[in-house]
């Protein structure tokens, strides 16, 4: 096969270089553009540790060739043992040609199962907001007669619960009682309110 355009003994040269990887708890490691890992920080071989030994094949190929034909940089996400990692995998240049790719695999796991409570949570919401405008549009009027007047309207709140409402009373006689109510606010508070004056 091609030997690769920088071997673990040019990584190990510029070492001093790479010294800083060390530090992040992220997991990093430099692939030659045959795939060969010629550099992994610490957090990459404790993790290989952890998962029973240094068996690359934990981690999948995750290397594009993009990277390389058009040096450019590439994410994706992969799950592995219940964790979700995010990884960036960026070309190394070398007087201008691209030798290598760079890739940084971060656990978002948490972020992920946060962003699924949170959508989840705001689907509970959406669901009640949904019933609880059912319910103040089902105590609007009916469009009805009285006497020789007919009513008529269209309600369109701008939010999917409102502070406005209103209503049309038979008073007896040949008399229609009819009233606007506006709650200051928006939303679950003000639509409590009408609620309150339409019982009342």
């Amino acid at each position: 096969g091609m030997e690769p355009l920088i071997s673990k003994q040019d990584i190990a040269q510029n070492m001093t270089h790479l010294e800083w990887v060390d530090a992040i708890p992220d997991l990093v490691r430099i692939l030659a553009p045959d795939g060969r890992v010629l550099f992994e920080n610490q957090a990459m071989t404790r993790f290989h540790q952890e998962m029973g030994g240094p068996d690359r094949k934990m981690i999948p190929d995750l290397l594009d060739a993009a990277v390389f034909s058009e040096a450019s940089p590439i994410r994706t996400e992969f799950c592995i043992r219940r964790k979700v990692y995010s990884v960036s995998t960026s070309p190394v240049f070398a007087d201008g040609a691209v030798i290598g790719a760079l890739q940084i695999f971060r656990d978002i796991t948490l972020q992920n199962e946060l962003t699924l409570s949170l959508e989840k949570s705001k689907q509970r919401l959406e669901n009640d907001l949904h019933l609880a405008r059912k319910i103040q549009t089902g105590m609007l009027p009916q469009k009805t007669k009285y006497g020789p007047l007919t009513f008529d309207y269209r309600y369109l709140p701008t939010e999917e619960l409102s502070g406005d409402f209103f209503d049309i009373l038979p008073l007896g006689e040949d008399k229609v009682g009819l009233y606007i109510a506006d709650v200051v606010g928006h939303g679950v508070s003000a639509s409590i309110l009408t609620m309150f004056v339409r019982q009342t």
